[in-house]
């Protein structure tokens, strides 16, 4: 599970946020992202959360969002990858 106390996904923070999601790929377990603490995500974001699920798929692992704001969900939502995030 990603503990870092993430409050942005966006084009700002995508390098930190990847390097953080590959350590966390290499565990082999489901990898489980706590949205919480989200205030902002942006396309940029939105791509590095649909980057790292089709890596978790081809790996084999699974992906799973919790705590998913109303907020987040609706930009997601407006931006048609809730589906294929697994959250529509």
């Amino acid at each position: 599970m990603i503990t870092e106390q993430i409050k942005e996904i966006s084009i700002y923070e995508a390098e930190k946020l990847q390097s953080m999601f590959l350590k966390e790929m290499q565990s082999g377990e489901t990898f489980i992202l706590d949205m919480r603490l989200v205030e902002k995500i942006d396309m940029v974001g939105i791509q590095l959360l649909l980057s790292l699920s089709k890596s978790l798929e081809e790996k084999e692992q699974r992906i799973e969002f919790i705590n998913v704001s109303d907020a987040m969900l609706h930009e997601i939502k407006i931006s048609h990858c809730d589906v294929a995030l697994g959250l529509g």
